[in-house]
């Protein structure tokens, strides 16, 4: 799989996390651990479940969101342009020039690659 392949795969899962986390907020799914214990069996592993899908979600959107930190501001807004905004085609003529654009491009990639990888192991379900 090539990166920017790989790159859109791992933002898909951020915007359906994104999306869950949205849905979620409007169902009521307690977040209580005694619901888990003292409800029914059946009950009580759909509420772990659910419980640890809402964490995995949660972790999922942190993981991306803290890149920034770790590839640097302009790195990440290459990134969140490119993919996870889906801003015009264009939008780098503004900042660079398109040489330099595709050269910090690749960086950019390779930089949120490199630190994904850190979680990639435990990224999927």
């Amino acid at each position: 799989m090539n990166e920017k392949q790989e790159i859109i795969r791992i933002i898909k899962q951020y915007h359906q996390a994104i999306n869950y986390l949205h849905y979620e907020s409007l169902c009521y799914i307690p977040a209580t651990t005694h619901l888990i214990k003292d409800g029914p069996r059946s009950q009580g592993c759909y509420m772990s479940h659910q419980l640890e899908k809402k964490m995995r979600a949660e972790r999922c959107i942190q993981v991306i969101e803290e890149a920034k930190n770790h590839i640097g501001e302009e790195f990440y807004f290459i990134i969140e342009q490119d993919f996870i905004k889906h801003s015009d085609k264009y939008w780098y003529l503004e900042y660079y020039s398109k040489a330099t654009y595709y050269r910090k491009k690749k960086a950019a990639m390779q930089a949120f690659l490199a630190y994904m990888s850190l979680f990639l192991e435990f990224y999927d379900e």
